[in-house]
């Protein structure tokens, strides 16, 4: 089991991967994105998505803030890419190009501008920066 821990000023977030399968009628297994609103004292599971389901079984990478807009997350899986705009309540799934997505960065002004370090889901598997101009709806090859 890995575990990430993020901290944004009064929000702990904690990751955490687990590979049980879930069940229809039980809550999510334990795993994926849990919250602190006290300090890291205790921690609430957060793994909603919009679309139904829950990210429980996901492989957490990494978690990247928004500072300009607090509540606002990236969660960078190894199954994609997911953005919350509540502080983690729900997630959604971001569309993006590529076969695995190794870094992510929000521009320190303007927080719609990312840039994202990926493997490209070409036969090649090369390198690539893609940037977006929307916060993530959509993206385009700069190098």
């Amino acid at each position: 089991m890995r575990r990430l821990l993020l901290l944004v000023g009064s929000l702990s977030l904690l990751g955490v991967s687990c590979v049980r399968q879930p069940s229809p009628t039980q809550p999510p297994p334990p795993g994926g994105i849990y919250r602190s609103d006290d300090h890291g004292v205790s921690f609430v599971q957060k793994v909603a998505l919009t679309t139904g389901g829950n990210l429980a079984r996901v492989t957490v990478r990494e978690v990247v803030s928004v500072p300009q807009e607090p509540g606002t997350l990236y969660l960078l899986a190894a199954e994609g890419v997911f953005r919350t705009t509540t502080a983690g309540d729900l997630w959604i799934r971001v569309s993006i190009p590529a076969r695995q997505v190794v870094s992510l960065a929000i521009h320190p002004v303007n927080p719609r501008v990312l840039l994202a370090a990926v493997i490209s889901s070409g036969a090649n598997g090369r390198g690539q920066i893609l940037k977006s101009l929307t916060g993530g709806d959509t993206w385009s090859e700069i190098f």
